[in-house]
């Protein structure tokens, strides 16, 4: 067996692309157990070859994710000519690590200088026009040219935890309030402490958006957002922004310049769904305030480079922690190769790739019930491809045609 790395670049030749698969958290990119070209014994015999070795490795696998077209199609081609010419040096120890660095030097610099997704990740969040910190004890308040937030807390029925809740004045009169009473999935606390933010996120509107943004703690739990915001008629709206994973809630950036802020966040629904949660990975999202509702923006094609550079970090942060064969990983993978077009090369891959002995349980109920209220003997279990076609069905990842082309084994 050749390292996996050649066998991509070998496929490439007679042009049946595939993916790539490298084992990044391995001290080099092959199984030294199959080594038998004179190229490989050395490189597994000599720790410094087997570094150099898996460092190109993840140098390619960066760059290639850079490229489509005819960029990629010339990169393939010049890795097999670099391959061959590796080859040739069969055993010399000086020949194959000059091979490595000056490969590795080329494609180091080519990727910075097309690394163009870093200029979204480096784009400072949003500054607030104005915020008021809510201790969950004393109402607070601010004022803002014409429009005036009062902050407070009120009980829940039926106990002692009590929830915020923001009353705003515009030009002198209420125009709005935000309660949390209604929401059944929020949990009070004794002392609710919230924050309210006043957020340019529609520059068309005549006030920024006032953000209130809550904070529940618990396990890995849970931020909700709600958002108050006026149309050119003047009419305020409150937008629910939904609950997100943590502490931290949105992060607020002009990702496209036109002066209000997308909302960026990942898709919770990857955290526990098919491993633990410090071994699950979840696609980013990307949502517009456009008038009084949110809009799903994450496919549109000025945030691809985004999703590339996201996707790249997700890559190697699993490569460090050694979680690229993790299904809690491929999941979150899949999906984020899906928003950028690329859902059948790293379907391949995964079918390759994914713990076919992980526990974790993935079932469904045959009449549509909730896992706690199926009877028992309506439990289905399914494989980790079968459950992850569900699941990127039901979210919006692939369409119902897509599915059916996928192989679930």
């Amino acid at each position: 067996m050749r390292l996996r790395l050649e066998i991509v670049l070998t496929a490439s030749i007679v042009g049946l692309f595939v993916g790539i698969s490298v084992e990044l958290g391995h001290s080099q990119s092959f199984d030294c157990k199959h080594a038998k070209f004179p190229d490989e014994v050395v490189i597994c015999r000599d720790p410094g070859l087997s570094r150099l070795d898996s460092e190109l490795a993840r140098i390619f696998l960066n760059y290639r994710s850079l490229l489509k077209g005819s960029e990629l199609r010339t990169l393939m081609k010049a890795q097999s000519d670099w391959l061959a010419s590796r080859i040739k040096c069969r055993g010399d120890p000086e020949c194959i690590p000059a091979k490595y660095e000056q490969r590795i030097s080329y494609l180091s610099s080519h990727t910075q200088q097309n690394a163009s997704g870093s200029s979204f990740e480096s784009l400072p969040d949003q500054a607030p026009v104005a915020t008021v910190k809510y201790d969950g004890k004393t109402a607070s308040g601010l004022q803002y040219g014409e429009l005036a937030l009062t902050i407070d807390s009120e009980p829940m029925a039926g106990g002692p935890d009590r929830l915020p809740f923001v009353v705003g004045r515009y030009k002198g009169t209420e125009a709005f309030s935000i309660h949390l009473t209604d929401d059944s999935d929020t949990y009070g606390l004794e002392q609710p402490a919230a924050t309210v933010s006043l957020i340019t996120i529609d520059s068309s509107t005549p006030a920024p958006q006032v953000v209130l943004s809550y904070f529940w703690g618990g396990a890995h739990c849970c931020t909700l957002t709600r958002i108050a915001t006026i149309d050119r008629a003047g009419q305020w709206h409150i937008v629910d922004a939904g609950t997100l994973d943590g502490d931290i809630g949105y992060q607020f950036k002009d990702l496209d310049g036109d002066g209000g802020s997308e909302l960026v966040s990942i898709d919770n629904s990857f955290l526990y769904a098919f491993g633990c949660y410090a071994c699950s990975y979840a696609p980013t999202q990307i949502h517009k305030l456009i008038g009084a509702a949110l809009k799903d923006v994450t496919r549109e094609p000025q945030y691809q480079s985004l999703l590339r550079h996201r996707l790249r970090q997700m890559e190697a942060d699993a490569s460090q922690q050694d979680q690229l064969h993790s299904n809690g990983y491929l999941g979150g993978w899949v999906a984020s190769k899906a928003l950028i077009g690329e859902l059948r090369d790293a379907w391949s891959i995964m079918l390759n790739r994914y713990d076919r002995s992980s526990d974790w349980p993935l079932e469904e109920c045959l009449t549509g019930a909730l896992p706690d209220k199926c009877p028992a003997d309506k439990v289905r279990k399914l494989s980790f491809p079968a459950a992850l076609a569900k699941h990127l069905l039901s979210h919006g990842y692939i369409t119902a045609n897509e599915m059916q082309r996928l192989q679930v084994r």
